[in-house]
């Protein structure tokens, strides 16, 4: 055989095993995808249910809450369960041993785990979002900071 014939055979192969590994790589991307994908959507189920069951405390609520703490469990990496379980336990303490500003701080710390999971390149600590975070302190309806929680 002549080299002609050998290239003739050996750059098919070669871009075969190309093409191949480029898929199980595009394979695998597109899987990590709908994982953080899958994670967000848990994430922001269980946000939403919280402060419902925080605003309003019903029966409906609770179940919504429920539902989706256990859907956590199945997608959230250890991290994440663990800052939901200080969440709970800030929430069904009595509030003589915890108050508001507790549950506030303990989904603060939960929203920046979930963050990390979802977000490589994220920069937020909890200073920054112990403002916006609406879970565990009122909102102010108007636009004087009596009573309002200010970061420190």
């Amino acid at each position: 055989m002549s080299i002609a014939n050998w290239i003739a055979l050996v750059v098919p192969a070669i871009g075969l095993l190309g093409a191949a590994a480029l898929y199980s790589f595009q394979k695998s991307v597109d899987r990590g995808d709908a994982i953080i994908a899958e994670k967000r959507k848990a994430y922001k189920a269980l946000l939403n249910s919280l402060f419902e069951h925080a605003e309003h405390r019903t029966e409906e609520t609770r179940k919504t809450y429920d539902k989706s703490k256990i859907e956590m469990l199945l997608v959230a990496p250890d991290g994440v369960v663990k800052e939901l379980v200080c969440v709970q336990e800030m929430a069904t303490m009595d509030m003589n041993a915890t108050g508001p500003l507790d549950v506030h701080s303990a989904v603060v710390t939960l929203i920046l785990e979930m963050r990390k999971d979802c977000f490589d390149g994220s920069a937020l600590n909890s200073d920054q979002l112990e403002y916006v975070v609406p879970i565990g302190k009122p909102t102010p309806l108007t636009g004087t900071i009596e009573g309002h929680f200010e970061p420190s």
